[in-house]
């Protein structure tokens, strides 16, 4: 259930007049229980979620990593915490709503990627045609960060300028040449073109953990070029001869025009062959292209052919725009698959925004990874979420005495029509809830999902 229910339903004002002086305040309260068909869920008043991206960051001061949700369809970050799974196998993701007001305002898209080696993974989001850098400066299980860079600076073709990346594209932010600092991987204002902004720091001065951008020189980096839905070319030379795909004038590049805007990467070995290789979303595919990389090593890309469906067993497939995500989100050490349509609205009431966090379970490891589909609604399972734009009500539904909730909600679609619908939770407990009471006593059940 989206946001909306959250506000209306949750904040419900403590009155403490005597002691306050007159002033109402609120709380977050998660602690009313529901249950669907018999099954508790860990965080029913989370509100739901949409378009989501993922990374993992330690949150609180314990030595597990914990998790960073956005969703682009709201704007809106969640914070998530790991704790023990009551069956003993793994970690389970526990709301924290108090580590969200830490992080800055966000539209686009955020990344959260250590650039500067100190074991606390720092911030990386768009501004106004730009990248923004926050470091991570948080202490004792207090999240805290520092804008660094703004923007972001890379040495381009003519000298330094500001670091382009698309707030409708999610780049990959990965040490992609292995030598200990990061590196960014973009689409360059065609939308056609890689650009790959090395980072020198190790170059130039010997020491890693720097933002020291330089856009790699050759217009055509890893030998692509890409235009609409699984439309590559391969085998692109930048020397001039007439090969396949000629090097772009790196004169008119800066009078070059958006064209195909709406790109995701991410950088993961998929093969174990040693050499990286490309996810890659476009905004009017429904897959995800697995672009594999010849080599000769992880430096000096040269990407020769496509997969259109990846994983080959269950693959990827959204309405439009899907988006890739490389944590570890079972705790087990070696880095998951997590997939979600990168939209900002539901267009066409096309998506399930019920089930559109796809979580692939990584049974390989890291290096030599094997992605197995284990659920399509990550995290989304253990909240209360009927719909979009819900609209709560309170009212004794069946005349025990109890104020029971009913739900209407946008309605979901078909695949041919878009149906409205309703659901309900009734009470299960011996008092009422009234106005201003805590909602402590109270458990509930869905009547209707």
């Amino acid at each position: 259930m989206k946001k909306l229910f959250t506000l209306c339903f949750l904040f419900f004002p403590l009155l403490n007049f005597a002691q306050s002086g007159g002033k109402i305040g609120f709380r977050y309260d998660q602690t009313p229980a529901v249950s669907v068909n018999g099954r508790a869920l860990l965080n029913p008043w989370a509100g739901g979620l949409n378009a989501t991206q993922y990374s993992t960051i330690r949150l609180n001061a314990d030595s597990r990593d914990d998790l960073l949700v956005y969703d682009r369809a709201t704007s809106k970050i969640s914070t998530f915490i790991a704790v023990d799974n009551p069956a003993g196998t793994g970690i389970n993701w526990q709301y924290a709503p108090e580590y969200e007001t830490a992080f800055p305002a966000v539209s686009g898209w955020i990344l959260l990627v250590d650039y500067d080696l100190d074991g606390q993974k720092d911030i990386f989001t768009p501004g106004a045609g730009n990248v923004l850098v926050y470091h991570n400066e948080s202490q004792n299980g207090q999240p805290a960060f520092k804008l660094v860079a703004n923007p972001l600076m890379t040495e381009g073709f003519s000298g330094l300028i500001q670091l382009y990346i698309g707030t409708v594209d999610v780049p990959a932010i990965t040490d992609y040449d292995d030598d200990g600092d990061i590196d960014i991987i973009t689409f360059d204002v065609t939308g056609n073109l890689i650009a790959y902004q090395q980072n020198m720091s190790v170059e130039r001065t010997g020491k890693k953990g720097g933002l020291d951008f330089k856009r790699y020189q050759n217009l055509c980096w890893g030998h692509f070029q890409k235009e609409y839905c699984n439309d590559f070319t391969f085998g692109v030379q930048c020397d001039g001869s007439g090969r396949v795909g000629v090097e772009p004038d790196k004169a008119t590049l800066g009078k070059a025009r958006p064209l195909h805007t709406g790109n995701t990467l991410t950088v993961v070995d998929t093969d174990g062959d040693g050499n990286k290789d490309l996810l890659f979303g476009f905004v009017t595919c429904e897959n995800i292209a697995r672009l594999r990389n010849a080599g000769p090593n992880s430096e000096k890309a040269n990407f020769t052919s496509y997969d259109s469906l990846f994983p080959a067993a269950n693959p990827i497939l959204f309405p439009a725009f899907p988006a890739t995500f490389f944590e570890d989100v079972d705790g087990d050490g070696q880095k998951d698959l997590l997939a979600s349509p990168n939209v900002s609205y539901n267009e066409n009431q096309l998506f399930d925004f019920r089930a559109s966090g796809w979580y692939y379970k990584n049974k390989g490891t890291t290096q030599k990874p094997d992605f197995q589909l284990v659920q399509k609604d990550f995290l989304q399972s253990d909240m209360l979420d009927l719909g979009e734009q819900a609209a709560p009500a309170l009212a004794d539904l069946d005349g025990d005495g109890d104020l029971d909730l009913l739900v209407g909600y946008g309605g979901v679609g078909t695949g041919t029509e878009y149906r409205g619908a309703s659901g309900s939770l009734r009470t299960k407990a011996l008092q009422r809830l009234l106005p201003f009471r805590s909602l402590r006593p109270i458990t509930w059940e869905s009547i209707n999902r």
